[in-house]
């Protein structure tokens, strides 16, 4: 028989990566004793709607109920969180104006979405702080969203509920249009991923357009016996909306570091041996064009060998350093095709240990 997790990650967006980096889970079990004291626990008995939207949903993530513990505490911000708490049950904590604000299968998403950070180990992986890692936060709220859609099995109910938690309007205010709502998002049809691309979540937008595109999946529609696109092919659209609308400044951005490094590094092999031949010239040209080879050559023209050498370890470590703040899951490996790709055009042995020496020093 299939496991909760099993099933979840079936769902899971091509570009939510498992991360080896692992978080502790002491502090959490602390709070689930703080929320005892200040929330209340959701049972059969104390709220019944909330508790059959619970069961709702766990019978629809193949989740045995009696492990998760559903809090509610008094707040008029519209907030959800979960985190493994004591014994590594399942932990969600709503806030009374989220619950409020929602219908009952609205509820069955927001609960879904929570448990898909658990069910996919989100919860567990240590927080990355650097653009990379936004951009992996990024990708896990898109996973999230399909584990939402699946616990609900209502597309519209999960749209509706996205609004709602991004507007704080109610029922009362609102007249939802399908298609309308994703007109606001050809409207602004502008690259404005400077901005977005700082958030921890997606524009509701796109997580809209992603959920949307997910619906016609296979993966999803085998649900209801249906048949649908390949979840491969939904990720590829997906991942063009957001690389669109989001994430271009951060691929901007990240080929300037990379070539930057790539750059510095070249040089470094290129003055190991005290001068700058007429081959490593050409490749230098090659691969990054001759403005930048003559803006080097007039950076140590006069200096000695050994003056030159410094200013190029400086250079290097220093591409290295913004690299790593930048691509901060993928830095060794963007190191890694650099120094294979250099060690096979110049025979340099043991380059990736001098690089090593240089950037601990």
């Amino acid at each position: 028989m299939i496991s909760s997790h099993q099933f979840a990650s079936k769902f899971r967006y091509a570009e939510d990566r498992p991360s080896d980096k692992v978080s502790s889970n002491e502090a959490n079990q602390k709070l689930e004793i703080l929320e005892v004291h200040n929330s209340l626990l959701i049972t059969k008995n104390i709220s019944p709607l909330i508790y059959e939207s619970l069961e709702r949903v766990t019978k629809n993530l193949h989740i045995d109920a009696k492990n998760i513990n559903l809090y509610v505490y008094a707040s008029s911000e519209i907030n959800a969180k979960c985190y493994n708490g004591i014994d590594d049950g399942f932990v969600v904590i709503l806030s009374s104006s989220l619950v409020s604000l929602l219908e009952e299968k609205e509820l069955d998403f927001v609960i879904g979405h929570e448990l898909g950070h658990l069910l996919l180990d989100h919860t567990k992986e240590l927080k990355i702080n650097s653009p990379e890692g936004l951009k992996l936060s990024r990708a896990k709220e898109i996973s999230v969203d399909r584990i939402g859609l699946v616990a609900s099995r209502d597309l519209e109910c999960a749209l509706r509920a996205i609004t709602k938690t991004i507007s704080g309007l109610s029922e009362k205010f609102l007249s939802f249009n399908t298609s309308e709502f994703l007109n606001q998002l050809r409207k602004f049809d502008v690259d404005a991923s400077d901005l977005l691309s700082q958030s921890t979540h997606p524009s509701f937008l796109i997580r809209a357009r992603a959920l949307m595109l997910f619906s016609t999946s296979d993966q999803y529609q085998e649900l209801f016996n249906g048949t649908g696109k390949t979840l491969s092919e939904v990720d590829a659209n997906i991942k063009r909306e957001i690389d669109k609308h989001i994430d271009k400044s951060f691929y901007e951005k990240t080929k300037m570091l990379k070539e930057s490094f790539s750059f510095w590094l070249t040089c470094y092999v290129a003055v190991l041996d005290k001068t700058l031949s007429k081959e490593e010239q050409k490749y230098i040209v090659e691969k990054y064009g001759n403005e930048k080879l003559q803006k080097f050559k007039a950076m140590v023209n006069g200096k000695s060998i050994f003056e030159t050498q410094k200013i190029v370890n400086q250079k290097l470590k220093q591409a290295s350093a913004s690299l790593a703040d930048y691509r901060s899951l993928s830095v060794n490996q963007d190191i890694d095709i650099t120094v294979k790709d250099l060690t096979q055009k110049f025979k340099i042995p043991d380059l990736n240990q001098k690089l090593m020496e240089i950037l601990g020093s």
